[in-house]
């Protein structure tokens, strides 16, 4: 089971950096550790670029338990982006992780707690998470695994590699299937999955543990949230069924975060004013991301992420045609167009003058336009 916590700290002393760390758990099969703690290091705009020692403690207790029954310590440097990864074994079952990382030179620490499930049974059959990598591997212990799972667009394919042990020789079949997620009918509908690839195998482990890895071609696939999913049959049984997540980003979020800032000044016609105001005073990249994403989930809830696409693809779009005509978002027209949408058209021209009626039948309203000094300004 996948577990991956973001974390961001900001407004740090200016002779510090912003740190952000990703920390995933994941569980494997070979070697002398079950359990990886893969900690990632992403330097802030901020960084000065020197080292920075670190004191990494990690606690793990059993959920729902008081006492802690892991205890580990390392020491890490960091300076540019950089993942490190930290081995335990761990007997199965759920636990509440606790990982602090000191700054040894600013003396701050960054606090992330975890709930991590630790599937791997060593008297039973089992399977390792499911690891996805832009890079080809044959053993988990050589693998650099994706730990941002918001993977770009432009993505053309996607390595996966997951362990199977097997108390005794046997043949197995494996079927990954990758589905896409769809919208559900109603609110009340469960989550619904389309099956949408399928790689099959027959494995024979010669064991104990063996693995299972390919390519999953994700060109031409659509932004939205996918799972991975690997069937493994004894036989006619299914037995094991791990799977694993992640969200392929369209072009239209890219757009939006890479400039942020003018992301910001294009929800001038969604805020309130004051709100809108607050969020033109925020500073620093980090902070305006911040501000901006909960600035959506306080106008949209759990509907943000998909509200937010969907306002910034009309924007661009009336932004793109209205361009050949000398005038942009922040005219009349796209003002109307972003509210309502797509009009009906009427232009014509009365004693000189050129006009345009935008009309919407849907909702009987109609919207003026006259035509002056080359951009259309709303007169009714």
């Amino acid at each position: 089971m996948l577990r991956t916590i973001l974390i961001c700290l900001f407004c740090i002393p200016a002779s510090l950096h912003a740190l952000e760390w990703q920390a995933t758990f994941k569980n494997v099969l070979r070697g002398p550790h079950n359990t990886f703690l893969y900690l990632r290091y992403q330097p802030g705009e901020s960084s000065s670029g020197i080292t920075r020692p670190q004191i990494v403690e990690i606690n793990f207790r059993r959920k729902g338990s008081l006492p802690v029954i892991l205890s580990k310590e390392q020491h890490i440097e960091i300076k540019g982006e950089h993942t490190f990864r930290i081995g335990f074994f761990l007997e199965p079952g759920t636990y509440e992780v606790d990982v602090d990382i000191a700054d040894l030179l600013s003396g701050r620490h960054t606090p992330i707690s975890v709930e991590y499930r630790c599937m791997i049974d060593p008297s039973n059959l089992s399977a390792s998470d499911i690891f996805l990598s832009y890079e080809p591997a044959t053993d988990t212990r050589d693998i650099s695994p994706i730990l941002d799972l918001n993977l770009k667009a432009g993505v053309q394919k996607l390595h996966f590699l997951t362990e199977i042990y097997a108390p005794y020789t046997r043949t197995l079949s494996l079927r990954a299937i990758l589905y896409q997620e769809v919208d559900s009918l109603s609110s009340a509908s469960t989550t619904i999955w389309l099956d949408i690839r399928k790689i099959t195998r027959t494995l024979r482990t010669d064991g104990p543990v063996t693995t299972f890895g390919d390519i999953i071609n994700i060109s031409g696939l659509k932004e939205g949230h996918y799972l991975l999913q690997i069937h493994v049959y004894d036989r006619d049984s299914l037995i094991l069924k791990p799977s694993t997540y992640f969200v392929l980003e369209g072009e239209t979020r890219q757009r939006i975060f890479s400039d942020i800032a003018q992301s910001i000044s294009m929800m001038r016609y969604i805020l309130p004013p004051e709100a809108y105001a607050r969020l033109l005073e925020v500073q620093g990249t980090e902070q305006q991301e911040s501000a901006f994403r909960q600035a959506w989930v306080q106008l949209y809830g759990e509907e943000a992420d998909e509200q937010m696409k969907n306002y910034f693809k009309r924007l661009y779009l009336i932004n793109s045609r209205l361009a050949q005509e000398g005038e942009d978002w922040q005219s009349d027209r796209a003002r109307v167009f972003l509210q309502y949408g797509d009009p009906l058209v009427k232009d014509f021209e009365i004693n000189g003058k050129h006009y345009q009626r935008w009309t919407y039948v849907k909702w009987d309203l109609s919207f003026l336009f006259e035509k002056r000094n080359q951009a259309y300004i709303l007169v009714e």
